[in-house]
């Protein structure tokens, strides 16, 4: 049976404490934690120092709305505030669900006009698609070649990429099995035909077993960094001419060309990974065409250049 506690007399240090405990039960990415850490710890801290609070009891909810006006005060952009709030909201539920906040507290996020997501240009896609020439280029370059392939056939995050292993490539089935993603969810995701053909011929140069990874280093062959792949991607932009060098924006690109091309939502929503169709919505509210079948029929990277 659960103890029934009064918040009037919990402290923030007990509440801090506890949620503090509750977030590494939770075996959380640790950019996770140091995010709740920070936007939930400087909360509280406001409370102590700009408040004189020590009891939970003593919140109000004009305390929620003059925090939340003191970060818009700030050079923060609107989308930064939120994402300030979302921490605080969550310390503020989940006080609320173990009884050490008063249940009339909420937390709601500040209006803000959505930005388009921007993505890669078609110029820009063509000369970064376009394949160096194997007798007259670098391991380095061709890898990241065949890394930017793999980023507009799958649309998945840098930390999924760098930890994809050889043995995540079911040929057979044309299948990538996603082991490392944002959610903790394993995922397996289609391969196109295209992506299969130049998957299957970068792993005759590279080698290596199902245990190594994919993308790998040029001196050890062991797998390559989320900083080494951001840099690789950054030289080879440069080298190509294009300006922009955001590895995120090939996941923006994968998802516009995909709906472009006609992907239904809930589709798109798996192979992003989304955990509702609320972002991936937004999506298709600004690119959307008629549904199609057929995964080659939608994925970006064998729908260029046709």
């Amino acid at each position: 049976m659960k103890m029934e506690r009064s918040y009037y007399e919990s402290s923030l240090d007990e509440l801090w404490n506890s949620f503090t405990i509750f977030n590494k039960s939770k075996n959380l990415a640790k950019a996770t934690e140091r995010f709740y850490r920070q936007t939930a710890g400087e909360f509280i801290a406001w409370l102590k120092e700009t408040k004189g609070y020590d009891k939970c009891g003593l919140i109000r909810q004009q305390d929620i709305y003059e925090y939340k006006e003191m970060l818009r005060s700030t050079d923060l952009e609107i989308t930064s505030v939120n994402t300030n709030i979302r921490g605080i909201r969550t310390l503020i539920n989940f006080g609320i669900r173990e009884q050490y906040l008063s249940k009339k507290l909420s937390v709601s996020l500040m209006n803000a006009q959505k930005k388009v997501k921007k993505a890669y240009t078609d110029r820009e896609l063509e000369a970064l698609l376009k394949k160096p020439s194997l007798k007259d280029t670098t391991f380095a370059i061709y890898r990241t070649w065949v890394a930017v392939n793999f980023l507009i056939g799958t649309g998945a995050r840098l930390n999924t990429v760098v930890n994809v292993q050889i043995g995540d490539l079911d040929f057979a089935n044309r299948l990538i099995n996603l082991n490392r993603t944002k959610n903790k969810k394993a995922q397996i995701i289609p391969m196109s035909s295209k992506l299969s053909k130049v998957l299957r011929e970068y792993l005759s140069y590279r080698q290596g077993s199902d245990k190594d990874y994919l993308f790998c280093t040029t001196n050890d062959f062991t797998r390559l960094s989320k900083e080494g792949f951001t840099s690789a991607i950054q030289r080879y932009h440069k080298m190509r001419g294009v300006e922009r060098t955001s590895v995120h924006l090939y996941r923006h690109t994968f998802a516009k060309l995909a709906v472009k091309n006609g992907i239904d939502p809930l589709r798109l929503q798996k192979l992003l990974g989304h955990s509702t169709l609320q972002m991936t919505q937004e999506y298709v509210n600004l690119y959307g065409t008629d549904l199609q079948k057929g995964f080659n029929d939608y994925s970006p990277l064998d729908s260029i250049g046709r």
